[in-house]
């Protein structure tokens, strides 16, 4: 064996992340590591499942959420896997400010903390500067239990996502006091207009403007407040491009939280498998009788969601926002289908093409498979935090 690695899980929505701790666990193994997982998810035994998990001596220690990494010493002024004389990796999949209280305490130089989004990477940077090691790690991609053949699949656009009326969130916005509810408003007319633009940006360059000097603690609180920005900018710019698919006649598979609000016009075709949320292993067999899976995540202009890539990996089109990044990995029309928002009548050009041109559409279902499974597994994301943190 190469060494002894712990990778704890916990709880997760819709059991993605414990599949994904799962996976990253075998690609340790399939390594030559041996591998004990810790699953830290139920709370009764949570101090006894982990009191046992540490009573072994790790090479790495591997933690997808940053689960534990609020632990603190015995004085509490410092993370408890400071004391330990091995790497210590976190892997979150969400905004850093989600996640504040696990990163906030000190750090060592044993620490790692990964992020999804090159820009959550720069976050991490400049307001949390304790923390030494921070890098860029995408998501993995998972696959089906079973697929079908291209020209077998009955689902034309899938998209497992819940669903938030932009109506719901602009009451958030309203109800807040005077002098955040004008920025709010200002920020989410800049982030519609420029899409490659931030929040942390965006508020960045307005506190400049008008001269207003704040330390990261209150720039981290002022963020917190004004998040429902994201939460806007993600709703409106969904529900825009839903109404347009349906509006042109295409039919879409729904699931998730939320559905039941949509505003379904007559004539849509939209099917809501249920308005509540599906278990991992149900979506991805979903996603192996669709022909495409819509990603829709425009705040995440830097970052690659797991959902790309396992739509790929099904067998299905990706349909994903334009940006940089994405570019890197994929090439539009090859084997992927990019669109940019508020260009709604495009993607439902292009997804309407695809329905009519079944031997193409297949040829990019394809191409786009061969490309994820190569390279776009959570196992692949084993043998990069193992080149990260120096073990091979």
């Amino acid at each position: 064996m190469n060494g002894h690695i712990l990778v704890m899980k916990g709880k997760s929505r819709y059991n993605v992340l414990r599949l994904a701790a799962d996976e990253i666990a075998e690609g340790f193994a399939d390594l030559g590591f041996d591998v004990t997982v810790a699953d830290l998810g139920d709370n009764t035994n949570l101090a006894n499942n982990f009191k046992l998990a540490m009573s072994q001596r790790y090479d790495l220690i591997f933690s997808l959420q940053a689960l534990l990494f609020d632990l603190r010493t015995s004085n509490g002024t410092s993370s408890f896997f400071n004391a330990f004389n091995v790497p210590v990796f976190g892997h979150i999949v969400d905004h850093p400010l989600f996640h504040h209280d696990r990163i906030a305490p000190s750090q060592g130089d044993n620490m790692y903390l990964a992020c999804i989004d090159r820009n959550h990477v720069n976050y991490v940077n400049k307001y949390y500067p304790h923390i030494a090691n921070v890098t860029h790690l995408t998501h993995g991609g998972f696959t089906p239990k079973s697929y079908v053949s291209y020209n077998e699949r009955t689902i034309d656009v899938y998209f497992p996502s819940s669903y938030t009326s932009p109506e719901e969130v602009l009451d958030k916005i309203e109800s807040l006091p005077d002098v955040y509810k004008k920025m709010a408003h200002m920020f989410i007319q800049l982030m519609l207009k420029e899409p490659m633009l931030t929040l942390q940006d965006a508020l960045a360059k307005y506190l400049k403007e008008v001269k207003f000097t704040c330390d990261n603690e209150e720039f981290k609180e002022i963020m917190n407040i004004l998040f429902v920005v994201d939460l806007y900018v993600r709703t409106t710019t969904r529900d825009h491009c839903i109404h347009s698919l349906l509006s042109n006649n295409i039919k879409v598979t729904v699931n998730g939280a939320g559905w039941d609000k949509f505003n379904n016009k007559p004539g849509y075709k939209l099917e809501i498998i249920t308005d509540k949320g599906l278990d991992i292993s149900q979506t991805l067999n979903i996603m192996g009788k669709s022909k495409m899976v819509l990603n829709h995540l425009p705040t995440y202009q830097n970052g690659m969601h797991e959902r790309i890539y396992s739509s790929m990996r099904a067998g299905a089109i990706s349909l994903t926002l334009d940006f940089p990044i994405v570019h890197e990995q994929f090439t539009d029309n090859e084997n992927i289908i990019l669109f940019q928002d508020f260009r709604h009548q495009d993607l439902a050009d292009r997804v309407k093409y695809l329905l009519d041109h079944p031997i193409e559409a297949a040829r990019i279902a394809e191409q786009g498979k061969e490309s994820a499974d190569e390279l776009h597994t959570w196992a692949h994301n084993s043998n990069k935090i193992l080149k990260i943190t120096g073990l091979i």
